[in-house]
């Protein structure tokens, strides 16, 4: 079911009012979410985030891949997939030894 304008734009299109849509009986008073666009969500106004998207679309192909890049830089790493117990035995190796050496007593930068 669309929320905010686009309720109210489907509204007006259907000649039918929102509450209609909505299964409410006339005159009840429609809850705040219903009315609220879904865009403020995102925490842009629609129009401005219409407005953003008619933009990127103009753009040619690399300058999307960059701005992508650029996006998913700003939003920081991806949190490391929780790995069983079992994995972290099968990544050191058939040996069971770690795979980083350590200097042994004797060797070094001296």
């Amino acid at each position: 079911m669309p929320r905010g304008a686009a309720l109210r734009r489907l509204a007006v299109a259907l000649d039918v009012g929102e509450e209609f849509l909505l299964g409410l009986e006339p005159g009840d008073l429609i809850p705040a979410d219903m009315l609220q666009d879904p865009q403020g969500e995102l925490g842009l106004p629609a129009p401005d985030e219409e407005a953003l998207l008619r933009q990127y679309r103009r753009l040619d192909v690399p300058t999307r891949a960059a701005v992508l890049l650029l996006v998913t830089r700003a939003a920081g790493p991806e949190p490391e997939p929780d790995r069983p117990p079992h994995a972290a035995r099968r990544s050191a190796g058939r040996s069971g030894r770690a795979a980083l050496a350590l200097p042994q007593r004797g060797e070094g930068t001296g």
